[in-house]
């Protein structure tokens, strides 16, 4: 049976169907790794074919990785524990065996388990009741109860914080076009309705051709967006476990496109932050590029972040982690490692903390959040 399900870039946990999970086969190359002093280090690269199961529980950890360049690093994709590899092209039965009998385990990434199949829909979730853990960081109402970064961010952003612009003070055509873009990234990030799952998922050979086509030719994709961040651009280019920048600025990407608008207007070279991995993949620099590029910044401690608000963990730095507020003001988000939506009513204390204490979230100009009630 072939696992179509969602994960979590953050720190970011899994959320997968409840049915047990077997026969998992990867489609490309992947890491398999195993825990050592706390932090996972790589056993053998399974090549594309190999099939894995995972265990019903679906449980995800985010525990720090060896990287390429031989240094612990955090994931926001979270990974797979306790699977147990079934086959391998280029395994024997008593390799395989051998490392099913690993002392600490074995470990995959949670994207590992998407296909680029994009038909169907996610379905509308309903609000939760939030868990223990929940209340002990926020309200009920969503707002934070943890200390705010206000001096930081007024610093940081010089007078553009919280900055409320009146619609009528802009022209017409800037009030169509941040209206049209917001719509379509809305759209594509609400978990709350009936979603297509095109909007973020496609097959993997497009995602890759699209990836190249913008980074050669500037060529914007319209739909695909996880797929072509998470999938193609991270994994290509060498960040494949911290993919939530990218992903966020792929969705950017694609929300102008299909509104009819060119991204390099508002994202170039020219101002200092053209919208590619190379400077923004990174949540430090996505932030500081939307900043330059019109977008607003507003606190999480003062205002409510509505579907398709770009939501950065704590102080937007990095390490840190990007998302996307997908329902219910900010207690259902997407990100890299869960398109199909994360629910923080039900996320753990130590999760949240990780990549879920929400510090800033950006919007259009001309776009203002409701206060906190």
């Amino acid at each position: 049976m072939r696992f179509l399900s969602l994960f979590l870039c953050s720190f970011l946990s899994l959320e997968i169907f409840a049915q047990e999970l077997q026969g998992i086969k990867l489609e490309v190359k992947e890491n398999l790794r195993t825990l050592k002093n706390q932090v996972l280090e790589i056993v053998m690269e399974l090549p594309a074919g190999s099939i894995l199961h995972i265990p019903n529980d679906g449980d995800t950890v985010f525990y720090d990785f060896r990287n390429s360049q031989g240094n612990p690093q955090r994931s926001t994709n979270g990974f797979f524990q306790n699977i147990k590899l079934l086959s391998a092209p280029n395994l024997s039965v008593d390799q395989i065996k051998d490392l099913n009998n690993l002392s600490e385990g074995l470990f995959l990434t949670t994207t590992a388990a998407f296909t680029g199949v994009d038909e169907g829909t996610y379905q509308g979730r309903q609000q939760t009741k939030p868990g223990s853990d929940y209340n002990l960081l926020f309200e009920t109402s969503g707002k934070p109860l943890y200390p705010s970064f206000t001096s930081y961010f007024e610093t940081r952003f010089k007078g553009r914080l919280n900055l409320s612009i009146d619609p009528s003070t802009m022209t017409s055509l800037d009030v169509e076009k941040w209206s049209k873009i917001f719509k379509e990234l809305a759209l594509a990030s609400n978990r709350t309705e009936q979603t297509s799952k095109h909007y973020l998922i496609t097959d993997l050979e497009n995602a890759k051709k699209a990836s190249l086509d913008y980074e050669r030719n500037g060529m914007v994709a319209s739909e695909g967006a996880w797929t072509i961040a998470v999938k193609a651009t991270a994994v290509r280019n060498g960040f494949p476990n911290v993919p939530c920048a990218e992903f966020v600025s792929e969705m950017i990407r694609q929300a102008y496109e299909r509104a009819g608008y060119d991204v390099f207007e508002d994202f170039n070279e020219k101002k200092g932050n053209k919208l590619i991995w190379s400077q923004t993949a990174a949540v430090v620099n996505l932030a500081n590029a939307l900043n330059v590029a019109g977008w607003v910044p507003w606190e999480l401690a003062k205002y409510a972040p509505p579907v398709g608000a770009l939501m950065m963990h704590s102080k937007a730095t990095t390490p840190g982690h990007a998302y996307i507020a997908a329902g219910f003001d900010g207690k259902i988000i997407i990100d890299n490692g869960s398109p199909s939506g994360r629910d923080l009513h039900q996320t753990s204390e130590k999760i949240i903390n990780l990549m879920y204490r929400g510090g800033v979230f950006f919007l259009p100009p001309g776009m203002i959040p409701k206060n906190w009630n």
